[in-house]
């Protein structure tokens, strides 16, 4: 995805919305007066969603994108939800009265983004306030981040893609110890650490495509005539990748770590 196009993000956020909504319910639960952070808040609408429940007193969402906190500024704003551009991982940018202030922090579908992973979790240690809870996750082996990295080379894209760079830092397949030990070197105590699986089906391959697109940062360096050419070829390397059901029908997986911990 191009995490700083919050058009393309809108077109395509299902996923991470169903996903997100699925992690909250299972891990998190409400207390009157929680105040809540959300980094890599998007478009807002899982800051939105989670200032509508009734306990929450407060939300503040966090992200990188001037044009994400634009959109949710103008869409998802309530008297209980305001947005604001920071980059987590510049600990000067936290302000003063955000300094052990969360009862909660979550990032959903972001900490892939971050390369320093320490710097976000030290950040976000930083905000909570002692025994506040965290609430992330991360991709972790996906399949469709390799054909992102190896499409480059194709010899159909290559020219054209000299200029690019997959800004996405996973974290390593299954590895949940290596996790672990950073959240409790960060200060933290694991509540669950856990390997999680987000499966879906398209019935058509307009449908995959459109779920692609935003997924391909690449498609900026292609010629706009080229583009459902490219995305096709990706979608078929994808598709090699991944496994089918009895009906014949690919099985996108997202594999990722999922991560509820505990500020000490």
């Amino acid at each position: 995805m191009n995490p700083d196009s919050a058009g393309g993000y809108t077109k395509a956020r299902s996923m991470q919305h169903r996903d997100a909504l699925l992690l909250l319910g299972k891990h998190l639960a409400w207390r009157d007066g929680d105040v809540v952070l959300d980094v890599g808040c998007g478009t807002g609408e899982i800051a939105r969603h989670i200032a509508d429940q009734t306990e929450v007193a407060t939300v503040v969402g966090l992200d990188i994108s001037k044009d994400m906190v634009n959109f949710a500024t103008s869409s998802n704003t309530t008297e209980k939800a305001s947005f604001h551009v920071l980059d987590i991982q510049d600990g000067s940018g936290i302000r003063e009265n955000w300094r052990g202030r969360f009862t909660k922090a979550v990032s959903f579908h972001t900490v892939h983004w971050i390369p320093d992973k320490e710097r976000f979790l030290a950040n976000v240690h930083l905000c909570l306030e002692k025994g506040g809870e965290l609430l992330f996750n991360l991709f972790a082996g996906v399949p469709a981040v390799t054909v992102a990295r190896d499409i480059k080379h194709h010899p159909k894209w290559r020219d054209y893609l000299t200029d690019y760079t997959l800004k996405l830092y996973e974290w390593p397949k299954g590895d949940v110890a290596g996790m672990s030990r950073l959240l409790e070197d960060c200060g933290f105590e694991v509540v669950t650490c856990e390997v999680h699986t987000l499966t879906f089906k398209f019935d058509s391959l307009e449908k995959e495509k459109a779920f692609s697109r935003p997924l391909l940062g690449h498609l900026q360096y292609i010629p706009e005539e080229k583009q459902d050419e490219f995305l096709e070829d990706a979608i078929n390397m994808a598709r090699g990748l991944y496994q089918k059901d009895e009906e014949g029908q690919v099985i996108w997986e997202m594999p990722q770590i999922v991560v509820h911990a505990r500020k000490l």
